[in-house]
């Protein structure tokens, strides 16, 4: 089921939750949230949607990655103190890196 994220910053953006996996699609981007212990499903590395971004809990803090392409990257500082500043943290990375910069355009 499709619902529109509440938070009117990201009005262009929809949420998915399929069982325990939330899921943020935006502009061609995914951004999966896990919780602990959980992994990410063949369907959702190899779909195809090309930008991946992967937020996960490790301890008491949060952690995020970022697959433009075939290999993750961090996203500058990737811990976080909670869920919400780690997907505000990786939502602003998506909205000031845009595909074209990540494959040797301008931005």
């Amino acid at each position: 089921m499709f619902i529109q994220y509440a938070d009117s910053a990201y009005s262009d953006v929809w949420l998915l939750q399929e069982g325990t996996l939330q899921t943020v699609i935006s502009s061609g981007a995914a951004f999966y949230t896990l919780r602990d212990g959980e992994r990410l499903s063949d369907k959702e590395l190899y779909g195809d949607i090309s930008r991946i971004y992967v937020i996960w809990p490790e301890g008491d803090l949060w952690r995020v990655l970022h697959r433009p392409f075939k290999q993750w990257e961090g996203i500058g500082s990737d811990l976080f103190s909670d869920k919400h500043k780690a997907f505000e943290a990786a939502y602003t990375h998506f909205e000031n890196n845009p595909f074209s910069a990540l494959i040797g355009g301008k931005k």
